[in-house]
């Protein structure tokens, strides 16, 4: 694994974030099946699972200055929360608590800084949706994290 890479330095960062909502109990790198939400108790709920896509170069820029000849990146990374949690008595209010508590913490830190990393992005855009299935009991939704950033030709 890239450990140092951008991308995933990114997506790190983006998962500490989730992580560090009180209500969210459960982070995971990977999506979960039906099979895997039966297996988890009602106390690891509400679940979110961090799952990054491919980067998207949107621009290359040109080095500055005298002399320059390195070429930057403009890319844009969607990095997906997925949701998952069980409210049998009021899950619209728990989805928007979850979400607002999501938007707030991620909004906080569109540069995605943390002691490891200054910086590691120029900006966020948030997208929530509705997951199209829903598990019952489970209730599901997706937070689009759509992460723009520079690099250079060394890594994306």
């Amino acid at each position: 694994m890239a450990d140092d890479s951008k991308r995933e330095r990114i997506i790190k960062r983006v998962e500490e974030l989730v992580q560090s909502v009180e209500m969210i109990k459960t982070v995971k790198r990977i999506m979960p099946s039906l099979e895997d939400l039966e297996n988890y108790a009602n106390t690891q709920l509400p679940l979110a699972a961090i799952v990054g896509q491919l980067p998207v170069p949107q621009a290359k820029v040109k080095g500055r200055g005298p002399g320059a000849t390195r070429d930057y990146f403009r890319s844009m990374l969607r990095v997906n929360v997925y949701v998952y949690f069980m409210d049998n008595e009021a899950p619209d209010a728990t989805l928007s608590f979850l979400l607002d508590e999501l938007w707030r913490i991620l909004y906080a830190d569109q540069q995605l800084q943390s002691e490891q990393a200054t910086g590691l992005a120029y900006g966020i855009e948030l997208r929530p949706e509705m997951e199209p299935e829903v598990y019952y009991p489970y209730y599901a939704f997706l937070l689009s994290v759509d992460v723009t950033y520079f690099h250079q030709i060394e890594g994306i």
